[in-house]
């Protein structure tokens, strides 16, 4: 086993066990998803539902193939992240089902700082700022080689 499955794996168990005690259920994050397809319609009032519940389902997908299976699990880190950002949300209470419950009640709700599938601020933008710069760099010293013969 790959020290990330190790990580992600922990981490599964920290996060299982939360939804085990939120939900009083036995069945954690299987139980979550569960709960999220049987919301009603307020649902559609709750910002990043359907890819929240994508991606709550692939992140137990990934649990369940290294747990069960040898050999190449797919787990990679961006699934990390998305397992510690679905954490952090369960911990603020700003996970789906929360923001179902307060849209239940009446209030306005929005997508939450780091919620999940919310894309990360920067990663592309910075590969690609580093890649203009290259090129940048790499004409300017065609340009010098040039002149200067």
């Amino acid at each position: 086993m790959r020290m990330l499955e190790a990580k992600y794996l922990g981490l599964y168990k920290q996060v299982e066990a939360v939804c085990v005690e939120r939900l009083s259920g036995k069945y954690g994050v299987t139980e979550y998803i569960t709960h999220m397809e049987n919301a009603g319609n307020e649902k559609a009032r709750v910002p990043g539902w359907d890819v929240a519940y994508k991606k709550l389902k692939h992140l137990r997908w990934i649990r369940t193939k290294i747990a069960h299976e040898t050999g190449d699990s797919e787990c990679s880190k961006e699934d990390y992240r998305d397992l510690k950002a679905f954490q952090k949300l369960l911990k603020r209470k700003k996970d789906p089902l929360s923001l179902l419950q307060q849209v239940k009640s009446g209030k306005k709700v929005k997508m939450p700082r780091g919620a999940l599938g919310q894309k990360q601020s920067g990663g592309a933008a910075k590969v690609l700022v580093g890649v203009l710069v290259v090129a940048v760099l790499a004409v300017a010293a065609f340009l010098l080689f040039k002149f200067l013969r």
